[in-house]
């Protein structure tokens, strides 16, 4: 639901378990990305994808990357992650909760980007990772927007353990079900919320571990199956409690993160306080495009350089210069 989409597809048991070289990973994310292509042609024309790049991430998955042509939307296609489907089917469930946390999404991401903190080949945060940090943050609102959907079951759908490998994937699936344990309602408006995002991270301890599966915080020594404990940044995989999504993260680039959320939680507090949607705390940041044109420029929407204005010459020592016209 939120860009980069992942597109999944699983592996046998047997051939899942065995540790591929890194060119066979290179190879199969080539092969990925080929025949999705293939498959998206119509009639011998070109059809709506088209390959990016191709390229194996440490020992974890290969990724093939493709671009939707039209609206330039990036799919992150992976093979023999069978976990990653299950994180994209909670996020859908998380979606169909509350509409305010797609529009977030979005909003968080298109930040993110322009702030040249949303690149985890390059060091900083991933898509997944910043969308843990908007759950975690709306699991804690005041009251909450989002439910802690591991935790909850109710007598129809009992907590069962679902196993993918030692990990445990359950979580409640039932969106109605989960909807009514939101009471009261959390009633703030998504530019509101936003604001909130900024505030809330800006004053966040990050010495602690940071987690949507239990919607709370943990002392770094308690989360004795994560790797990378000790890295600057912990945020831990909802399923896969060994996996710090921000291992990448260095201490430089964390506290350019830090700084990131601290700048624009003044600027929108400055200006923006009171805008009634999202659109006008970013205004290039939308849902909807219009067939045929261009994307928006999001880095206007959170940059913000002063016109060039043109010096009078008089006032640069040439008093022969004619005046400006009025």
């Amino acid at each position: 639901p939120l860009g980069p989409h992942n597109v999944c597809r699983a592996l046998d048991p047997f051939e899942s378990s065995q540790r591929l070289e890194q060119n066979e990973w290179s190879a199969r994310a080539f092969s990925l990305s080929v025949v999705l292509e293939r498959c998206s042609r119509v009639g011998g024309c070109a059809g709506p994808f088209k390959a990016m790049e191709h390229k194996a991430v440490g020992k974890r998955c290969p990724v093939a990357r493709l671009q939707h042509r039209k609206t330039l939307l990036l799919v992150d296609c992976t093979a023999g992650n069978i976990l990653a489907v299950k994180n994209t089917e909670l996020l859908v469930a998380y979606t169909q909760i509350d509409t305010r946390f797609l529009k977030l999404g979005f909003a968080v991401k298109q930040w993110a980007s322009s702030a040249g903190i949303n690149d985890a080949s390059k060091g900083s945060l991933s898509s997944y990772a910043l969308l843990n940090m908007l759950i975690f943050y709306l699991q804690n609102t005041s009251p909450p927007v989002l439910p802690r959907l591991q935790q909850l079951s109710t007598p129809a759908h009992p907590k069962v353990e679902n196993l993918v490998g030692p990990w445990d994937t359950y979580y409640l699936s039932d969106v109605e079900a989960a909807k009514q344990t939101l009471v009261p309602a959390n009633t703030a408006t998504a530019a509101e919320l936003l604001i909130g995002f900024f505030d809330y991270y800006a004053s966040f301890d990050f010495n602690r571990v940071l987690t949507i599966r239990t919607g709370m915080t943990q002392h770094r020594g308690q989360s004795s199956l994560l790797k990378h404990a000790r890295a600057p940044l912990a945020i831990q995989d909802p399923f896969d409690l060994s996996h710090n999504l921000t291992a990448v993260v260095g201490a430089k680039t964390f506290e350019t993160i830090k700084h990131a959320i601290v700048k624009e939680r003044t600027r929108l507090g400055i200006t923006q306080m009171h805008s009634p949607s999202v659109e006008n705390v970013f205004p290039g940041v939308t849902l909807k495009r219009v067939r045929g044109n261009k994307p928006p420029n999001y880095r206007k929407s959170f940059t913000s350089t002063p016109k060039r204005v043109k010096p009078d010459n008089r006032q640069l020592g040439n008093p022969s210069a004619p005046a400006p016209a009025p």
